[in-house]
């Protein structure tokens, strides 16, 4: 596993959260 990858994911996966509570309408504390 290289470091680009693993940022990559680590991006992917926090983007997929936020825009997940975005689209459940819940608030980003």
């Amino acid at each position: 596993m290289t470091l680009e990858y693993a940022i990559g994911t680590i991006a992917a996966a926090a983007f997929g959260a936020i825009l997940y509570t975005v689209v459940t309408g819940d608030s980003i504390v």
